[in-house]
């Protein structure tokens, strides 16, 4: 049994899940579809995608990802969430709202972020809807509807892909916190369990990180070192300073490169204390240098987005999709070189 439980599989997982997740399946055939064209309707689950990818299956289709937008930020496409939310018109206040008050949940934060910054990623490909999520659900029900105490990395990542994520707008769930109910989450279960999201554990390393934010993967983080100030760099970008040493939960969500040097976008949950920034950047995170990345990923558990499945897929009719353009707005300091 040990084969499945690697994956974050269960015995009674579809077969093609657990193929998907040992590498053997490819993700074109799986995602695109083709896989149940030739092989007759999924079988019924509580996964409709699968709950974790191994990194060796994972790396491949990261390249071919990563050489993909590669060619997008060659032609002048500004590939971050926030710029990619507002060139479609989403409601900012919830896109950018990221504030765990006095909570301990910041794991559910983390993964309820990058959940709905890897939609926004997938509205480049998809004709998908974007919903604002609440972290304390899912959260609060891998723990059995308790909400003392923090969790593990591990827990919410499984808990997005067997759950699902609840959005706010859902029956009963609300704006955050909302109420801890176990008759209020379930009524809202199968909202929730159409947004199921399949991640990959990745090595805590800079260029792990780094292919998967070239590949518009975001990362959620576990460690001990905090970042809790930030200042103005010699490239007039704002740039975290890491501090402190306390167990805590966040993100890695997006890149950017100035002369060929990376730089690490880092989101938190404590509300908006990152301002100074001159090129209106979410004032939730700031930027980290590879040198800061490494820092804050010693001794961190790490897990990448792979596919965020959105509940509601809007209607192109016979129109073909394509995707929107999100060039660089006039108030950005430096472009993609």
């Amino acid at each position: 049994m040990s084969q499945f439980y690697e994956f974050g599989l269960t015995p009674d997982t579809p077969e093609e899940l657990a193929e998907l997740a040992r590498g053997r399946v490819s993700f074109d055939a799986y995602f695109s579809g083709s896989w149940e064209q030739e092989h007759g309707p999924y079988p019924q689950t509580r996964y409709s995608v699968p709950p974790d990818i191994s990194w060796e299956s994972f790396r491949p289709e990261l390249l071919k990802r990563k050489e993909h937008f590669d060619r997008l930020r060659q032609q002048g496409w500004c590939l971050w969430w926030w710029e990619i939310a507002r060139a479609h018109g989403l409601p900012m206040k919830q896109v950018l709202h990221s504030n765990q008050l006095l909570w301990t949940n910041c794991a559910g934060w983390s993964a309820a972020k990058a959940y709905e910054r890897k939609v926004i990623y997938q509205m480049l490909t998809a004709p998908i809807r974007w919903d604002a999520i609440n972290p304390m659900a899912m959260w609060a029900i891998t723990k059995n509807y308790s909400t003392s105490g923090g969790s593990s990395m591990a827990s919410v990542k499984i808990g997005a892909a067997k759950y699902g994520n609840y959005a706010i707008a859902d029956p009963g769930i609300g704006e955050y916190p909302g109420t801890v109910s176990r008759e209020l989450y379930e009524q809202a279960a199968p909202y929730a369990q159409n947004r199921q999201l399949c991640s990959c554990a990745i090595p805590n390393t800079v260029e792990a990180v780094q292919l998967c934010l070239d590949a518009l993967e975001p990362v959620a983080v576990g460690n001990y070192t905090a970042c809790k100030s930030c200042r103005l760099d010699a490239n007039g970008i704002l740039l975290g300073v890491p501090g402190g040493n306390w167990a805590h939960a966040w993100n890695y969500d997006a890149i950017r490169y100035v002369r060929r040097e990376p730089y690490f976008h880092f989101s938190n949950s404590w509300g908006e204390m990152y301002k100074g920034c001159k090129e209106n950047c979410p004032a939730i995170g700031c930027w980290h240098t590879r040198e800061q990345t490494a820092q804050m990923l010693m001794n961190a558990n790490c897990w990448a987005t792979v596919y965020a499945e959105a509940y509601n897929r809007l209607d192109t009719g016979a129109v073909p999709f394509v995707p929107k353009f999100v060039p660089y707005p006039d108030y950005i300091i430096h472009r993609h070189s």
